[in-house]
């Protein structure tokens, strides 16, 4: 029993440790990296933390559709249903997107207590499977100019640049290196018209 408890106090510090860390890596910084501490919240199921992430994000800029959309996804992982779907009729209000139509549909029959229908739900689950948002990974909207895609890109690479972090644990090093990567994908990828169009037709946009 002791050895359970002992893991338990040591788990709520080292969550406790890491949120400190990302408030203090992102502390005055923009909304991009309280987005950032969120989707790394959420994806490692530190839902709690996730929504206060978004919270920030919202305070910031009222009218994030992503915020707004991501809080929506956390809150249906926590069964929140009416406060998914409230979150996700505030991001299409301010942005009509087919994918958060889709996950607002999945969490209107997770309410009626009813399985979400197979196009909703695999709809939902395939493009999350197969493809990452590089939007959002930018912070940018789908309709962003290919100007602003690049001045996200610079502001992003220089908060999140790995040289930053030089001084920090190797913990936070790793951690810098890896969203480095994923915003040099993204821009790659958004940059070329070309590429840009395909992955717009991926995701259906």
């Amino acid at each position: 029993m002791g050895s359970v408890v002992s893991t338990f106090v040591d788990l709520a510090s080292w969550l406790k440790g890491r949120v400190s860390s990302q408030e203090k890596t992102i502390k005055g910084k923009d909304s991009y990296q309280w987005l950032f501490a969120g989707s790394d919240m959420e994806k490692s199921g530190h839902y709690k933390e996730a929504i206060e992430c978004y919270d920030k994000v919202l305070e910031i800029n009222p009218r994030s559709s992503i915020a707004w959309s991501h809080k929506g996804d956390v809150l249906r992982r926590l069964g929140k249903y009416s406060e998914a779907i409230s979150c996700y009729d505030e991001a299409l209000r301010i942005k009509p997107s087919e994918s958060t139509r889709r996950k607002r549909q999945v969490a209107e029959e997770q309410l009626k207590g009813r399985r979400p229908g197979r196009e909703a739900e695999s709809g939902v689950g395939r493009e999350k499977r197969t493809v990452p948002h590089y939007y959002e990974i930018l912070g940018v909207a789908p309709t962003a100019s290919q100007q602003e895609i690049r001045r996200a890109y610079r502001n992003m690479m220089k908060q999140c640049h790995p040289d930053r972090f030089a001084s920090q644990p190797s913990s936070v090093q790793k951690e810098a290196l890896q969203k480095s990567k994923r915003i040099n994908e993204a821009y790659e990828q958004l940059r070329d018209a070309r590429r840009r169009r395909r992955y717009d037709s991926k995701v259906g946009l």
